[in-house]
């Protein structure tokens, strides 16, 4: 912006400055993904990142033809710019190292100039090095960084030592490493405005954008470690074009401060946060009863046919025990059928598969429900707003929709009061999000259309609840949130029927009645 401003009028230098303060935030998102990026190939590396300087000091500056008015703007928009990036570094538990202090007597017009003019870049053979810190400046910002990169500060942005120190301790010669860091947003900055203009990015318009999109959105989520929540879920809503993200806080701390995660995952995505504690890898679920030899009640959800002939039922994964193999559990359903374990998948999906144990027992491809039982017709693809059911042990049968698709779903350890970890952080992926109510007992229950209040009504098979979200009650019972909140405000969560057929080794089909 300096060499646009030097040897043109002021008033072209107050309109290309008007331009750029529309677009500065713009380099909110491309700056994330490049903070993700060296994170990922760079897991435990230090990451430090450098604001700016500022380039003018106020007051007279000789020949100097930009007006002071404009080099107060442009101070102002600096300040600007590192306010962005230290919002950035904070979201994505980076730290921030703030040069401009060490300037202060170093700007342009001052004697002892850290800073390149137009002149010395031309000299240098680099013009693009005009209005950024010389070797001089550059040594100073490192000497000064060193000890950010050198001492891990977790998620703390790094505090400004006393400028003076790095100042009495001489003008130090050589190269720092520090500048690329500068440049680099820079570069981004000019990268930003020239190809998106004001805002974010352009919509995503494919199913493959919105995935990226989603896992952008996680990591930023997982890089940002937000205190006072449990846990979070990132899903597509693609005929929106959008990415849906829920952040799960407890229900008794505050919800956190979440204007600069907004900014981050920006225009894009619609953040939510849920009040409650989410249940994804309990063993009291169910639909129609089951008792587990591993403890616990689950699901028969979806009876079906293996190519060898043999018998079974879908359910949750979480119902088995994850620290045997599936062969050596059994289980039982309330009319004396007995079931042993074939496959389960707990993490990355969530789904399990018993086999009746006598040739003589019948899995039937009928959903029993309060209002008679349904015979499953086919196997559907959940879509968005899809009107869906589910039948299950505790809260036997509710209805409502699917919310977002193919969804992520973080949720972080859970530790006692002593600090024990009662259960391990969990990440499911591919599931559907729905408003469907299901509390414990719940898991493994199927998801079908909704038959729409029609007795024995045919329905499709959409998937099985694999987990939920609840809320204490009056009584301390945790129960869904629409008992508490209303019809919609339920959250469960379940595996599509073709999730499981894609990785389960077992070919099976879903029978029909």
């Amino acid at each position: 912006m300096a060499t646009t401003c030097v040897p043109n009028s002021s008033a072209d230098c107050t309109i290309a400055l008007n331009d750029l303060a529309t677009k500065l935030n713009s380099i909110r998102r491309p700056l994330t993904d490049l903070l993700v990026a060296i994170k990922k190939q760079a897991l435990t590396a230090n990451v430090v990142m450098s604001g700016y300087p500022k380039i003018f000091d106020t007051g007279a500056c000789g020949v100097l033809t930009i007006s002071e008015a404009n080099r107060d703007r442009m101070r102002s928009l600096q300040d600007a710019t590192n306010q962005i990036i230290r919002e950035v570094a904070t979201d994505t538990s980076t730290q921030f190292a703030d040069p401009d202090p060490l300037f202060d007597g170093h700007r342009v017009c001052d004697s002892a100039s850290w800073i390149n003019t137009v002149g010395d870049a031309v000299v240098a053979g680099d013009r693009a090095a005009a209005y950024h810190p010389n070797q001089d400046g550059q040594a100073a910002m490192a000497t000064d960084h060193r000890p950010c990169v050198t001492t891990r500060k977790g998620n703390m942005i790094s505090q400004r030592r006393d400028a003076t120190s790095a100042r009495t301790r001489g003008r130090v010669r050589g190269r720092g490493r520090t500048m690329a860091a500068s440049l680099g947003v820079l570069t981004l900055l000019a990268g930003a405005i020239g190809a998106r203009g004001v805002g974010s990015p352009a919509r995503a318009t494919t199913l493959a954008d919105l995935a990226q999109l989603r896992d952008r959105a996680v990591d930023i989520l997982n890089l940002a470690q937000i205190k006072r929540t449990t846990g979070f879920t990132v899903g597509i809503e693609p005929t929106q074009q959008r990415i849906g993200v829920y952040l799960f806080t407890g229900t008794t701390a505050p919800s956190p401060d979440l204007a600069g995660l907004r900014a981050s995952l920006g225009t894009g995505a619609d953040l939510h946060t849920l009040t409650g504690t989410p249940h994804l890898y309990g063993r009291t679920w169910g639909g129609e009863s089951i008792a587990m030899s591993a403890g616990g009640d689950c699901t028969t959800g979806f009876a079906i046919g293996l190519r060898d002939g043999r018998q079974g039922f879908l359910t949750a994964g979480h119902c088995f025990d994850t620290t045997q193999p599936a062969n050596q559990q059994q289980a039982h359903t309330v009319d004396g059928q007995t079931m042993t374990g074939l496959e389960y998948n707990h993490g990355p999906s969530d789904w399990g598969i018993f086999t009746l144990d006598k040739t003589t027992d019948e899995a039937v491809g009928v959903i029993d429900t309060e209002n008679g039982g349904h015979p499953v017709r086919a196997v559907v693809p959940p879509t968005l707003d899809l009107p869906i059911c589910k039948t299950g042990r505790t809260t036997e049968t509710t209805c409502g929709e699917i919310t977002l698709l193919d969804a992520t779903v973080v949720a972080n350890p859970i530790l006692d009061d002593n600090g024990t970890m009662i259960s391990p952080a969990t990440v499911f992926r591919g599931l559907i999000m729905t408003d469907l109510c299901s509390e414990d007992g719940d898991s493994g229950a199927p998801v079908y259309t909704d038959p729409a209040g029609v007795q024995e009504a045919p329905i499709d098979a959409v998937g099985t609840i694999t987990g939920g979200f609840s809320q204490l009650d009056a009584n301390d019972k945790l129960v869904c949130l629409e008992k508490l909140n209303g019809p919609g405000t339920s959250v469960s969560f379940a595996v599509p029927i073709a999730t499981i057929s894609a990785t389960s080794t077992n070919p099976f089909s879903i029978k029909t009645g």
